[in-house]
C-alpha cells in the first residue's frame, strides 16, 4: 500500500478512535482539553491558555467563564504580579476531569479484552511506532 494511502487511513481510524472515546463526555472537546492543561501544567492566564490551545484569549475567556459557572475552575489574583489573574483546577474539575479520564480508559481496556491475544501484541507493538510519529 502506498504511504500516502497508509497515511490517510491512519488519520482516519485516530479520528473514528478519538470520536469513540469521547462520545460519552459530558463536556465538549475544549473544556477537556483547558481542564487538562491546568491539570498538566498548573495555574495559567487566559492568555496562556489560549496560546496553548490555538484560541483567541477572548474565545479562551468565554470558555474559561463556562468552566467557572460550573465551579470547575476558578479565578485567583497572581500572587507575583497582582495585575495577573491564574485560573486553576478546583477540586470539582478535577474530579471531573478525572472520571473522564477513567471512563475513556475502562472503555478501550474492554475493547482490547476483547481483541484476540497475539492482536493485543501487536497493539502493544503499534503505541511504540504511534509514540515515534506523535514527535516527528
Amino acid at each position: 500500500m502506498p504511504t500516502n494511502d497508509v497515511a490517510n487511513d491512519l488519520r482516519i481510524v485516530l479520528g473514528q478512535l478519538v470520536r469513540r472515546l469521547r462520545a460519552d463526555d459530558v463536556l465538549s472537546t475544549s473544556h477537556v482539553a483547558v481542564l487538562s492543561s491546568l491539570d498538566r501544567l498548573g495555574a495559567q492566564t487566559t492568555s496562556g491558555l489560549a496560546a496553548g490551545q490555538h484560541m483567541r484569549p477572548q474565545s479562551m475567556a468565554h470558555t474559561i467563564g463556562e468552566l467557572e459557572k460550573e465551579g470547575l475552575v476558578e479565578r485567583r489574583p497572581d500572587s507575583d504580579d497582582r495585575r495577573q489573574v491564574m485560573v486553576e483546577l478546583t477540586k470539582g474539575g478535577r474530579e471531573l476531569l478525572y472520571e473522564t479520564r477513567r471512563r475513556r480508559e475502562d472503555w478501550l481496556a474492554q475493547a482490547i479484552d476483547g481483541l484476540m491475544p497475539a492482536e493485543q501484541k501487536v497493539l502493544e507493538q503499534a503505541i511504540a511506532l504511534l509514540e515515534r510519529l506523535a514527535v516527528l
